[in-house]
């Protein structure tokens, strides 16, 4: 790991919890870029979708 590295987590690691979890979120937008759909929408498809999917596991049809 470079020295550049290693400081970074370090001065990461004294952030709250919550200042990790922005720092985190930021890093990935800027890999990936900030999602197409909201928070809310993104968890309301995943809903759905489970709704779609628990049938099918109950009858057996899936795992």
């Amino acid at each position: 790991m470079s020295a550049i590295l290693e400081e970074l987590e370090n001065q990461a690691l004294q952030l709250s919890p919550k200042e990790r979890g922005e720092l985190i979120h930021r890093l990935i937008v800027s890999l990936e870029g900030e999602p197409e759909a909201s928070p809310e929408t993104i968890a309301k498809a995943w809903n759905d979708e489970i709704t779609r999917r628990v049938p099918d596991m109950e009858v057996g049809r899936t795992k």
